[in-house]
């Protein structure tokens, strides 16, 4: 009990309910780790490509959130 007040006052609880390895992930990806992300992907998949990509993404979690 006081380990939890003391990580409420921390600031730490909103990330309490997440996994381990969640904590982990999330913490270490930061904006260079994305940008390199995103410039590989404009490689690979080139600029004409990138947004029909996102549309389909896009659609795709809008029809996985309606199905929940």
């Amino acid at each position: 009990m006081i380990r939890a007040l003391r990580l409420y006052a921390e600031g730490e609880a909103a990330t309490l309910w997440l996994p381990t390895w969640r904590r982990f992930v999330f913490n270490s990806i930061g904006l260079p780790e994305l940008l390199i992300l995103l410039g590989i992907i404009l490689l690979v998949l080139g600029p004409k490509r990138l947004p029909g990509l996102g549309r389909s993404l896009g659609s795709c979690m809008r029809e996985f959130k309606d199905s929940i």
